[in-house]
């Protein structure tokens, strides 16, 4: 799952277009240091427009359960592994 994937299931039963409406203001501050690129509605439509494959064949609930298997499932296969420093 990529970021445009999570973030489309972070935002709710709207999805990436309710995302992007809220938080629009934030990427584009971000985006500021960044040169010229805007989360604007052209772009959100975009995004959205990318996602939308996914996002018709499959209901939200789904993937939300699915990213929850695969943390759960990296969790546990780093435990016992320490961070490198950490002890």
């Amino acid at each position: 799952m990529g970021a445009t994937l999570l973030f489309h299931l972070g935002a709710g039963e709207r999805g990436l277009e309710a995302f992007c409406e809220r938080y629009a203001d934030s990427f584009n501050r971000w985006f500021d240091d960044l040169g010229r690129p805007h989360l604007d509605e052209a772009t959100s439509r975009r995004l959205v427009d990318g996602l939308r494959p996914i996002s018709e064949s499959h209901p939200i609930d789904a993937l939300s359960r699915r990213r929850d298997a695969l943390l759960t499932e990296l969790i546990t296969a780093a435990r016992g592994h320490a961070a490198p420093g950490a002890r």
